[in-house]
């Protein structure tokens, strides 16, 4: 084992000699080498987090996305409650057990069901509900996302 990492230890410090060689050199070409090529490894490690992120997802958001489960879907329920005549105040909601029921990239629709619970006092009212979030300017970053019936 330990002869093993004598080996790797050597073949390092070669490495970066010869590197060290290479700069101290007068052969331009060599210099001119040497910053390209750290350059170029730093572009491919970069395009390889890109490729690796970019496949797992599109940028839409899931449905378990935390903004729109905590802020975004109950201020739209509350808000299409108080629509309707809804006395709403000191009334909570929350969404639990959010999944995805269907889903298409290149329409750049996510189609989620959750449970929404309204909670007003001591009432407490748990309703299956089905959302949606869409594309509006996918190069903006701009979604929409509306409670279907």
């Amino acid at each position: 084992m330990k002869q093993s990492t004598e080996i790797k230890n050597n073949i390092i410090k070669n490495a970066i000699a010869a590197w060290k060689d290479r700069y101290k050199s007068k052969d331009k070409k060599g210099k001119i080498l040497m910053v390209i090529a750290p350059i170029f490894f730093f572009f491919c490690v970069l395009r390889i987090l890109a490729f690796i992120f970019g496949a797992f997802g599109d940028g839409l958001p899931v449905c378990n996305d935390r903004d729109l489960i905590n802020k975004k879907l109950p201020t739209l329920v509350l808000s299409h409650l108080q629509k309707l005549g809804a006395q709403t105040y000191g009334a909570s909601i929350t969404i639990s057990k959010p999944e995805e029921s269907y889903y298409d990239g290149k329409a750049g629709i996510r189609q989620c069901t959750a449970v929404m619970t309204l909670k007003k006092g001591n009432n407490v009212e748990p309703i299956d509900i089905e959302y949606q979030i869409a594309w509006i300017d996918k190069k903006a970053g701009k979604y929409q996302y509306k409670i279907l019936d």
